[in-house]
Parts: C-alpha cells; structure tokens; sequence
C-alpha cells in the first residue's frame, strides 16, 4: 500500500498523511510533549515570540560577507559625509547614537513584518 503524502501546511516539511502534522523539529505542528497551542500561536501570531525552524544549507553567499560589504559602504559614506572616520571620543554620545538607530530598525523591523504579513492597497 502506498502512503499518501504531502507537505506541513506550516513549515513545508514533507509529510506521510497517516502520521501527525509534522515531525520536523522545531515545527510548532510537530506532535511531541514539546508542542503546545502557545507555541503554535507564537508561530502564526506574535512575531516576537514565533518559534522558527532550524536555517538549512544552500549555495547563497554567507550573510557575514553581504554585512561586511554594507559596513564597509557605509564607513566609506560617514567619511564622506563627516569628513572623517567614526572613532571613539569624538564629541557625540555612542550609546544614545546607537539607542535611536536601534529605534529606527524596530520600527523598519515592524513595518517589513506588517507589509509581508497584511498586503496594502493594490498600486496601480
């Protein structure tokens, strides 16, 4: 007898239909004593607390080399705009620098997640 299968309507895993939701690990569907319907609402709900599945290897540059690349530009951009390197005592508090950057990417962490999340209007 063949076993009907498909994928975890969840985290795409493969699946056997006569088995429960999924059994890949970290799945919030995954039928285990870990699993809970918290879990399953942190996933599908709350960003902040969503359990993710573990990354898998592919043939993509490494995102350490793609950040290296952009902190560069942007040393070579503050130099540019400032004259000089950013460097420690230099007049400006780093924490409160640093405190309102980390305000801005909240924000822009937010809006990236609601835009996936909940489509806008339709642009013409």
């Amino acid at each position: 007898m063949k076993i009907k299968t498909g994928h975890c309507w969840l985290c795409h895993f493969d699946i056997a239909y006569d088995h429960p939701p999924c059994q890949r690990n970290g799945c919030p569907m995954m039928y285990s004593a870990k699993s809970s319907l918290r879990d399953l609402d942190a996933f599908l709900g709350n960003k902040a607390t969503a359990i993710q599945p573990a990354p898998v290897h592919n043939e993509s540059r490494p995102i350490w080399e793609l950040v290296i690349e952009d902190m560069k530009a942007r040393d070579n951009l503050g130099r540019q705009k400032y004259g000089t390197p950013l460097q420690a005592n230099n007049g400006r508090d780093a924490l409160v620098d640093a405190y309102q950057e980390a305000l801005d990417l909240a924000v822009y962490l937010k809006q990236s997640i609601v835009e996936r999340d909940v489509p806008g209007p339709p642009t013409e």
